[in-house]
């Protein structure tokens, strides 16, 4: 996808979440390597996210943000103890966030620091090379929003996780199960605070300079996309309050029984309906919602309608899925670009976003 179209696709994706924006506060002052940020930030701004910045705005932002993303600690210096009782008190008040680990020994040890705190009873902490993994780690085949999108995970030497009884550490591959991706806590769970949470990312190569929607190493990027649009809080990426991998929610945090299964997504992006047998079909999965009734509907960019797509009207679906062969109504194909969906059920508006046809 050329710049100028990913540009048009992100204005259009922010006009229809502007509602629905979430302000974060990144911590580019102990970011080394900025640039590999970028596509992420981009994401977040794409989605609705309003950036802050600790270099700009200082630590003070944390009295109105949503979300606090740090996407790595360095060892020297590490966060003063006025900036972690800052920090703790943001997510003692429902602040969510997420931090994203370096595979380093020097690394591990800042990070380590900030996480034990006496204070901060995250229960989670990185553990040293050459330890056991916890026997806690579980390996699991979805949990969404979080792996919405993905078919496997490229761990590329992920640092093992140690979680105590209110943090659940997960992987997300098709491979193996014997090291941690990411780990949730909610470390203040003993005053019922569900709301808040620390999500810790480690494992996956997510410096990478692509698009989310879907370029060289395309699972792990849209992983690390994933995991930030739900710490921000972004509207089709919510996490119920207390969920946990696997089902269900934390000890303590009460209400129902949680339905894992993502609102929906769509893939591959771009997809290539010509005839190749390869990517010929866009696939929009919204599994868990009432199957029967679901509906896409296709426009242009320009907001003009294109096609209106039920369950195994392209061929035939398996429940909860919808297959785009990216032709209008008329049964003509249409031309290269982004084109914007909407998925819902029951006449329920469930999900929204773009998809890139490439001819």
């Amino acid at each position: 996808m050329g710049y100028k179209m990913i540009i048009i696709a992100c204005l259009a994706l922010y006009i229809l979440n502007a509602a629905y924006a979430q302000e974060v506060l990144i911590d580019d002052v102990n970011t080394y390597y900025n640039e590999a940020y970028y596509p992420y930030r981009d994401t977040l701004v794409c989605y609705g996210g309003i950036i802050h910045l600790v270099s700009v705005e200082g630590w003070s932002s944390l009295t109105y943000v949503d979300m606090l993303w740090i996407p790595n600690i360095q060892p020297d210096p590490c966060y003063s103890s006025e900036t972690k009782s800052a920090i703790q008190s943001f997510s003692r008040n429902g602040g969510r966030i997420e931090v994203w680990e370096s595979d380093n020994s020097p690394y591990m040890v800042a990070l380590n620091d900030f996480l034990v705190d006496t204070g901060w009873e995250t229960t989670m902490k990185v553990l040293e090379t050459g330890v056991h993994r916890p026997v806690s780690i579980k390996c699991i085949s979805w949990f969404s929003p979080f792996t919405s999108g993905l078919d496997s995970l490229l761990l590329e030497g992920p640092a093992l996780i140690s979680c105590g009884t209110h943090a659940y550490p997960f992987i997300f591959t098709d491979s193996n199960c014997t090291q941690a991706a990411a780990a949730i806590s909610y470390p203040f769970l003993h005053e019922d605070n569900c709301n808040s949470f620390v999500l810790l990312v480690t494992g996956i190569d997510h410096l990478l300079m692509t698009d989310c929607e879907g370029n060289y190493f395309a699972d792990n990027h849209r992983f690390g996309c994933n995991l930030l649009l739900t710490a921000a809080g972004c509207e089709g990426y919510e996490l119920p309050p207390g969920a946990i991998p696997g089902g269900g929610f934390a000890p303590g945090c009460g209400g129902e029984q949680e339905d894992t299964t993502s609102k929906c997504f769509a893939h591959p992006s771009p997809f290539t309906p010509n005839g190749d047998g390869v990517n010929d079909y866009a696939k929009f999965e919204y599994p868990g919602m009432h199957r029967d009734n679901g509906v896409a509907y296709i426009y242009t960019l320009e907001n003009e309608f294109v096609r209106k797509l039920q369950n195994g009207e392209v061929f035939d679906s398996p429940k909860g899925t919808i297959y785009w062969d990216g032709k209008d109504g008329y049964g003509r194909l249409m031309q290269n670009g982004v084109y914007l969906y909407i998925v819902q059920d029951n006449g329920e508006t469930v999900c929204k976003g773009t998809i890139y046809l490439a001819r």
